[in-house]
């Protein structure tokens, strides 16, 4: 009775080493995938009725500012470029039948700026990229560390082709 005990124990050790290792790799990326998603409100985004932001970039001494204000629900955009002109609203289903270069040209840059306004349910919905905890890294600016989470985007895919970003 006493060998059986050693190997009972060793079974039981086995098997709670496998439950906690958390399963495979796509179990786990779905996980990161939905904590993030969780923790950036995602499950109240169909209650959003609207949302105002201001997409702003350096690059040198250029400095680009865009305010839009975005109503999901009948897909309504209003841009305002910040430099004294009136503001600019169209509905994003009109660009299909009266697209006007200019329109064509907001619209592009709403896709960007709301893309990057809405990063984090991008990496939660977006399959195509490969989502992976790191566990925890060097701070890339400033001491410490933290948590870390790689977003790679594939070569082929529609928005950032072969990017990767460290989220922390």
């Amino acid at each position: 009775m006493k060998p059986a005990l050693p190997l009972f124990m060793v079974v039981l050790l086995f098997t709670g080493l496998t439950a906690c290792a958390g399963g495979d790799s796509e179990s786990r990326e779905i996980d990161i995938r939905q904590r993030i998603a969780q923790s950036s409100g995602f499950q109240y985004f169909d209650q959003i009725e609207k949302v105002q932001y201001t997409f702003t970039v350096r690059t040198g001494d250029k400095h680009v500012r865009r305010f839009w204000i975005w109503e999901p629900g009948p897909d309504k955009v209003t841009f305002d470029r910040m430099d004294y002109q009136d503001p600019i609203t169209y509905y994003r289903k009109d660009l299909q039948t009266n697209p006007s270069n200019k329109l064509k040209s907001i619209d592009a840059w709403f896709i960007n700026d709301n893309y990057w306004f809405l990063f984090p349910f991008h990496v939660a919905m977006d399959t195509q990229t490969k989502v992976e905890d790191v566990g925890r890294k060097k701070l890339p600016l400033g001491d410490g560390e933290a948590a870390c989470v790689v977003v790679t985007y594939p070569a082929g895919s529609d928005y950032v082709p072969g990017d990767v970003y460290e989220l922390y």
